[in-house]
C-alpha cells in the first residue's frame, strides 16, 4: 500500500503537530494509502542529553492516545538508544526511510532535524527525497496571537501555572493521569473528601488550587504540601463535585482549566473549610457561565474572523462555553471599554495592532516581553486585575 509518512517527537500532540498530522491523513487518503506517524521512546533528549532533565508533557500512553485520535493508521514508536542515535542523516534515510518505511509522500514540520546529533535538516530532507522521487511536504509553524506553538512553550505555561494558554495551545486541556492512593486522610478531617492521585506525568503545573475535571466531572483539585498541616511532601489531590463512589486504586485523568490561588497557610480548619466552599463555588460557576473573550479593535478583517472562527473551534474541543465579544471602537473610547470589560469579568482580551500601544496605560501590569517591546496584543485578568502581554 501507498505511506505517506511524518516523524517527530510529538510531545504534547499540540495545534502544530495535529496541523502536521491533519495534513498527513489528507494526503494519504487522497492517494487512497495509509498515514504512518515514527515517533520516539524515549524521548530522544533523555538519551543524549540526560543532564537536562526534560520534562514531557505527556505520558507515552497520552501521546499513543492524542496521535489516534487524529486518525492515523499507523503508529511506529521506535526504541532510542545510543546506538541508534549514532546514525548519520544519510544513514537514517536508507535504512529508516527507504529501505522500512518506503514512503510516497513526507509530510514534517519546518523545524524537523534527524539524524546523529540532529544535523539532518529539512533542506537535507528535501534533497534525498528529490533524488528519490519522494514528495515532500512542509508544514509551516502555528501561532497563536504571533507566539509559536511549541512543546517547548507549553511546557513554561503548565510550570508557570498559565493552564488556560497551555489549553490553547494544546487544543484541550492540559491533563494529569495516575493511580488514587491513600493520602494523609487531610479531606476526611475538613469534611472534604479527596482523591490523592500519585502522578505518571513528569511536569506538573505549578503549586497552587485549580479549577479541574476529573472524571468528566467538576472538580477542585490542590498542587503542593498541605502547609496548614505541616506538609513536606508534593500532593496532588482532587475534590470531585457531587461524587462519593470509591475510586481508590482506580487510574484517573485530572483536567486543567484555571488556576484559582496559591497554597498558602491558613491559621485553622475553619478557616481553610471557608476557602475551600469558596474556590468549590468558583469551580461550580466557572462551568455553568461562559468564559467570555473579547477583541478590540477599529477595523476588523480576514485575521479577525479567523481568530474568531479559532477559538471557536477551541472551546468546543476544550468542552468550555464562551462568548466572543467583537468590540470596534475609537481611540477615545478605549479606557472605557476596558474598564467594561474588567467590570463584565472578560477573562482574556485580544488586542488589533492598531491598538498595541495606545491600551498600555489602562493595564494593571505587563509582562516581560509587553516591556520589552512596548506593545500588548493579549490580555489575560489575573484576579482583578488585567496584564498585558506581547506576542510580537
Amino acid at each position: 500500500m501507498k505511506t505517506v509518512f511524518t516523524m517527530g517527537n510529538f510531545d504534547g500532540v499540540h495545534l502544530g503537530h495535529q496541523k502536521i498530522l491533519k495534513q498527513l491523513v489528507k494526503a494519504a487518503h487522497k492517494i487512497g494509502g495509509s498515514s504512518v506517524v515514527y515517533t520516539f521512546h524515549p524521548h530522544p533528549a533523555k538519551v543524549m542529553a540526560p543532564e537536562v532533565n526534560l520534562k514531557l508533557l505527556q505520558t507515552q500512553r497520552q501521546k499513543m492516545k492524542a496521535i489516534k485520535d487524529c486518525a492515523v493508521d499507523t503508529c511506529i514508536v521506535e526504541p532510542f538508544t545510543p546506538d541508534f542515535a549514532k546514525m548519520s542523516p544519510q544513514e537514517f534515510f536508507d535504512r529508516v526511510i527507504l529501505k522500512r518505511i518506503k514512503p510516497k509522500q513526507i509530510i514534517v514540520g519546518h523545524d524537523l532535524t534527524f539524524g546523529w546529533h540532529r544535523q539532518g535538516t529539512v533542506e537535507l530532507l528535501e534533497d534525498l527525497c528529490r533524488k528519490h522521487g519522494i514528495g515532500i511536504e512542509i508544514v509551516e509553524p502555528v501561532f497563536l496571537d504571533e507566539m509559536l506553538i511549541s512543546s517547548t512553550q507549553i511546557r513554561k505555561f503548565v510550570s508557570e501555572g498559565m493552564v488556560e494558554m497551555a489549553a490553547k495551545m494544546l487544543g484541550r486541556p492540559f491533563t494529569l493521569e495516575g493511580k488514587v492512593i491513600k493520602g494523609r486522610g487531610i479531606g476526611e478531617e475538613i469534611n472534604c473528601h479527596t482523591a490523592n492521585l500519585k502522578v505518571e506525568n513528569e511536569i506538573i503545573p505549578k503549586s497552587g488550587v485549580y479549577i479541574t475535571k476529573t472524571l468528566d466531572l467538576a472538580s477542585v483539585t490542590n498542587i503542593g504540601y498541605n502547609p496548614t498541616f505541616g506538609g513536606s511532601t508534593l500532593s496532588v489531590e482532587t475534590h470531585i463535585l457531587n461524587f462519593s463512589k470509591d475510586i481508590y486504586g482506580k487510574k484517573l485523568e485530572i483536567c486543567f482549566y484555571k488556576r484559582l490561588r496559591a497554597e498558602r497557610i491558613f491559621k485553622n480548619k475553619d478557616l481553610l473549610k471557608g476557602q475551600i466552599e469558596k474556590d468549590i463555588a468558583e469551580a461550580k460557576n466557572f462551568f455553568n457561565h461562559p468564559f467570555v473573550v473579547g477583541l478590540i479593535g477599529r477595523n476588523f478583517g480576514r485575521r479577525e474572523r479567523l481568530l474568531q472562527r479559532k477559538f471557536k473551534a477551541s472551546f468546543k474541543k476544550r468542552d468550555m462555553p464562551y462568548v466572543y465579544l467583537l468590540l470596534k471602537t475609537a481611540p477615545k473610547y478605549l479606557k472605557n471599554i476596558i474598564t467594561c470589560m474588567k467590570l463584565m469579568d472578560v477573562m482574556e482580551v485580544h488586542i488589533s495592532p492598531e491598538y498595541s500601544k495606545k491600551v498600555i496605560p489602562y493595564l494593571d501590569n505587563l509582562d516581560k516581553s509587553a516591556k520589552e517591546v512596548g506593545k500588548v496584543s493579549l490580555i489575560t485578568r489575573q484576579g482583578k486585575r488585567f496584564v498585558g502581554y506581547s506576542h510580537f
